[in-house]
């Protein structure tokens, strides 16, 4: 299905040069994909009866992931099992694991903080596209996060604690995504 897709874009687009033509293409490989894992996990949390919970963690999700990037994985079953425990730990941290709520802020203040020094994490692929303004999805990754944080300590509630989860969960994708990509420089500068 997706190769269909692919082929479809590559005639629409043939005034393109070969740069727009492959950041359509991944843009549009990336809607189908996240629009088909997000229609698989609404399923499975409908079906175990907690369909609000998902919407709201994507709700926090979604913004937040597209301005500051983070964990990539190459296949898509892996993405979408990746992407299950990520949204399976964010629930069940919410909802079992009780915290103080200063203590949250302070671990949430300390991952915006460190959203504003290592986001965004682009993609090797993506490396190449120049018009990517970095500063600006670093301002906006902040923002949002700050915004998450203020929703939380205006109205500390279930909902609003899984804006603070996604700021946490996010920054610990993004150290990961980066001392990954530091070790890659290592080994590539030793061999």
């Amino acid at each position: 299905m997706l190769h269909s897709v692919k082929k479809c874009f590559r005639n629409i687009t043939i005034d393109l040069d070969y740069k727009e033509k492959d950041a359509i293409e991944y843009v549009s490989r990336v809607i189908l994909t996240d629009l088909t894992k997000t229609l698989i996990f609404f399923c499975i949390f409908s079906i175990l009866g907690i369909r609000q919970h998902i919407i709201i963690m994507l709700l926090y999700t979604i913004p937040l992931r597209i301005n500051v990037g983070g964990f990539h994985l190459k296949n898509y079953v892996t993405c979408l099992s990746f992407s299950a425990i990520y949204f399976a730990s964010i629930y069940n941290i919410n909802t079992f694991i009780s915290f103080n709520v200063y203590g949250l802020v302070f671990i949430a203040t300390i991952c915006t903080g460190l959203i504003f020094m290592l986001a965004p994490v682009i993609p090797l692929e993506r490396f190449d596209v120049t018009s990517i303004n970095k500063i600006a999805l670093k301002i906006r990754g902040v923002v949002i996060s700050l915004i998450y944080l203020l929703i939380f300590i205006i109205y500390p509630s279930i909902y609003t604690r899984y804006g603070i989860w996604v700021v946490i969960v996010q920054t610990i994708l993004i150290v990961i995504t980066e001392v990954n990509c530091y070790v890659k420089k290592i080994k590539r500068k030793i061999y």
